[in-house]
């Protein structure tokens, strides 16, 4: 949905540097020093408030510097602690199949997805991948895509002022009136009835 470049340049200012934070923060200098060309994570609210501020602040006329790096330096964390937790409990860690498999659709869920391209990216034949990653995760391959599309719709309907029928979309559901049923089957509620009662939540009474 975002893509964000930063690149590193020498230090200045009243901030504490990328090194010296690392060097008390085990999780961040690991982030900093890996060699893995990304990391597929879980998405939490957080995480994206304090990327907007980022966002945000990058995008003044007079930005202020030493709140951009705070807030690039509380992001890196925050992911670099996201990043540990996954490797420390995720179930996915195990069956290196099942982590390609769950990084594939990750990466690939706004898009039409068949099994057989889902197993090729792991590596294995179809049935054996059904076979092991419902032994592993508790959820079929289809229920695991379902419910991070699912996941992804909310986020969009919360986040963002895309129009409610272009949701599909953006969720790799090529058709709508499927979208919706399986939106309500998820949540128990229609996309345009979710927006609705999270966007009234955030409305202060009075």
């Amino acid at each position: 949905m975002l893509n964000l470049e930063f690149g590193i340049a020498e230090h200045s200012g009243a901030v504490p540097s990328l090194r010296r934070l690392a060097e008390g923060d085990g999780t961040l200098s690991s982030l900093l020093t890996c060699s893995e060309p990304y990391v597929v994570l879980r998405d939490p609210e957080d995480v994206y408030y304090t990327l907007k501020s980022l966002v945000l602040e990058l995008d003044r006329r007079e930005a202020e510097e030493n709140l951009a790096m705070l807030l690039f330096a509380q992001l890196l964390i925050r992911i670099a602690r996201l990043r540990a937790e996954a490797e420390n409990k995720s179930p996915f860690g195990a069956n290196p199949h099942v982590r390609k498999t769950v990084d594939f659709l990750y990466q690939n869920y706004d898009r039409p997805i068949q099994v057989k391209d889902i197993a090729a990216a792991a590596n294995v034949h179809p049935g054996y991948l059904h076979r092991i990653f419902k032994a592993q995760t508790g959820q079929t391959l289809t229920e695991c895509l379902t419910a991070l599309r699912m996941e992804k719709a909310k986020m969009l309907l919360l986040h963002t002022d895309v129009p409610v029928a272009d949701i599909c979309d953006y969720v790799g559901v090529g058709s709508r009136p499927y979208f919706h049923s399986l939106f309500k089957k998820h949540t128990n509620m229609t996309p345009l009835g979710f927006r609705r009662s999270m966007v009234a939540e955030k409305v202060p009474d009075g």
